[in-house]
């Protein structure tokens, strides 16, 4: 499936997954974890839980995070936070920022509630470099939440809408 996909897809850089489930994990075939992808536009969930949405059965083995196949992650572009389940499930995703993306330092937030955003910012990311946020979701909680960066902040960015990268 999509670890084979990215197999023979050595030259990806940028991969945009808009709302769709590419994935569902098969515990038999060995996950592919050398992608030099750099670029990711997708949602929370997408990356939490990958293949969710198309399991058809309630006991369907769940799969890893999507960031497993990313070591090269610099760039991602959350089209969407995490659904008010998920919130609970930001320790996961942390764990997973830092074991699979090391090199993740640049976020852009499109579609996030102020609390969503702030949560992501303070628990999630580390070391992050660069980032986007909509000004209709930046408040002083989401202010304090990029100073937890502040030794390696460079560049954020407020924008009026979101923006396609």
């Amino acid at each position: 499936g999509f670890s084979n996909f990215l197999r023979g897809a050595s030259n990806l850089r940028h991969l945009r997954l808009n709302y769709v489930c590419i994935t569902t994990f098969n515990s038999g075939v060995e996950l592919f974890t050398e992608s030099r992808l750099t670029r990711l536009v997708c949602s929370v969930s997408q990356v939490m839980n990958p293949g969710k949405e198309q399991s058809l059965t309630a006991s369907a083995t769940p799969g890893p995070s999507l960031l497993v196949h990313f070591p090269a992650l610099q760039h991602w572009t959350v089209e969407s936070g995490p659904s008010s389940t998920e919130i609970s499930a930001l320790t996961q995703l942390h764990q997973a920022v830092v074991e699979y993306t090391p090199n993740l330092r640049n976020i852009q937030i499109n579609d996030a509630n102020s609390y969503t955003l702030t949560e992501l910012l303070a628990r999630v990311f580390v070391n992050l470099q660069t980032s986007s946020l909509q000004f209709s979701h930046f408040t002083s909680d989401a202010l304090l939440s990029l100073l937890t960066h502040h030794s390696t902040l460079t560049r954020i960015q407020i924008q009026t809408r979101a923006v396609n990268t």
